[in-house]
């Protein structure tokens, strides 16, 4: 994982850890089904011309 993604993906779960105080594996977990969820849309983009 580039490192920009890592930190973007940290810097989200602080927020939403800091904003719910949800546990951080929670939040991980969530942010991971909701992108579960879209996985046709990460299908489409790693088709798209780079």
């Amino acid at each position: 994982m580039p490192e920009e993604t890592a930190d973007a993906l940290a810097a989200a779960v602080e927020e939403l850890h800091w904003q719910t105080r949800q546990p951080k594996h929670v939040v991980l977990t969530v942010l991971l089904r909701g992108a579960l969820q879209h996985q046709a849309e990460a299908a489409h983009r790693l088709q798209l011309p780079r």
